[in-house]
């Protein structure tokens, strides 16, 4: 049942980003970010992937979310899947902060939110097999 809260919060929050791109809510994905974050970090403990490598566990993003949540096993405990969840919404939830003050004027905010997904989802899916494909 945890899975189910955690993902569907997940899913909320992209929603409510794509609401604040059509409607102009800059502050949305801000205040979002850091919640889209925890979640992320914390879906360790209710995925299966593959152990990481120490260069992704020493990843600043998981140092970062290790010393402000006060959790050192999220460093250690993370898998592929947990850290792809963690890199896809925080690098989302930036691209999505950053171009709606830059980009939200000038072009749909479709575009914009495609943009930010699919930037999100080639990033994330680079650092978590990067050194696998190696």
């Amino acid at each position: 049942m945890e899975r189910i809260y955690i993902y569907s919060s997940l899913v909320l929050m992209t929603v409510a980003v794509y609401h604040g791109f059509s409607e102009g809510y800059i502050w949305l994905p801000v205040i979002l970010t850091p919640i889209a974050l925890v979640v992320a970090a914390k879906l360790y403990a209710h995925t299966q992937g593959k152990q990481l490598s120490q260069w992704q566990q020493d990843l600043p993003v998981l140092k970062f979310m290790a010393c402000v949540l006060r959790d050192q096993r999220l460093r250690q405990q993370q898998n592929s899947q947990s850290l792809f969840a963690l890199l896809f919404f925080g690098s989302f939830f930036l691209g999505a902060d950053i171009s709606m003050v830059l980009f939200l004027n000038d072009i749909h905010y479709s575009i914009l939110f495609a943009g930010c997904v699919s930037f999100a989802f080639l990033y994330s899916a680079l650092m978590v097999n990067y050194r696998a494909a190696n």
